[in-house]
């Protein structure tokens, strides 16, 4: 596909939706795997060239029907998504990252409603 920079400047970046986030993964992909391929000794690039054969072939393979379903019960998703049972009261900064997109944390907006609320407890401290 050859596009001038104007066509992908209307079409794909002042769009709506996801094609420019979609267009920065397939970059950022394209661009490791050609970093990759060149950093790997000339001795191993045949065993590169399979492997990564098998994982295009794999790639563009349709996914099975049932692929959205669940797989296992309830208490092994929840088992396999804590560590520990302390990760319950203390989690690891990943998780907490992890968490906080899931959940759609609202942290940064609570912290700037706590940050006015003390300016506007200090401005009324000073007119007092």
């Amino acid at each position: 596909i050859r596009w001038s920079s104007r066509q992908i400047l209307l079409k794909i970046i002042n769009s709506g939706g996801f094609a420019l986030e979609c267009l920065r993964i397939v970059v950022a992909s394209a661009t490791l795997d050609a970093f990759y391929k060149n950093a790997v000794k000339e001795d191993f690039l045949p065993t590169f060239e399979s492997v990564e054969a098998k994982r295009q072939e794999l790639l563009r393979a349709a996914l099975p029907k049932d692929a959205a379903m669940l797989q296992r019960s309830i208490f092994q998703q929840f088992w396999l998504s804590h560590i520990s049972w302390g990760d319950l009261w203390q989690p690891s900064p990943k998780q907490r990252v992890i968490n906080a997109v899931r959940t759609g944390s609202r942290e940064l907006g609570f912290r700037q409603h706590r940050h006015e609320t003390f300016d506007d407890l200090a401005m009324l401290d000073r007119k007092s």
